[in-house]
């Protein structure tokens, strides 16, 4: 008497539920690759930059011929709203250099020393130019 070969049987199909959940393993994203970096930085120079223009279009004034309050409170609302935009962005340029030369695995040190200049230069001037402290 032979051995009978075993026969597999087919998987049973998964509920619905279980299928919709399912994803394929990928690789984790470095969020401090170069590339990452590079990309948060432009948006933070970006932030800075629209930011700017925004406060440069408002105008304030307190000349006699021009004394509308209407348009001073509004000149001073697009004023604030330009600095909130312009300060988010160099915030979140500050941040991500601090944050990638110390936690950033493809960068030489060198490249990190300069990221920390670079984020303490933008923080020091950008606080000494607004007289927070």
């Amino acid at each position: 008497m032979q051995p009978q070969p075993m026969q597999q049987q087919a998987p049973a199909p998964m509920p619905q539920a279980q299928q919709m959940m399912y994803s394929p393993p990928r690789q984790p994203v470095d969020i401090f690759s170069k590339k990452m970096v590079a990309m948060f930085i432009v948006i933070g120079l970006i932030l800075m930059f629209v930011g700017a223009m925004v406060c440069n279009a408002s105008e304030i004034t307190n000349a006699k011929d021009r004394i509308d309050d209407d348009k001073r409170e509004g000149a001073l609302a697009t004023y604030k709203a330009g600095m909130i935009v312009y300060n988010v962005g160099m915030l979140l340029l500050v941040l991500i250099l601090f944050a990638s030369a110390l936690l950033g695995k493809e960068f030489t040190e060198y490249m990190r020393l300069g990221m920390f200049v670079a984020a303490g230069l933008i923080l020091g001037f950008n606080l000494w130019g607004h007289s927070w402290f």
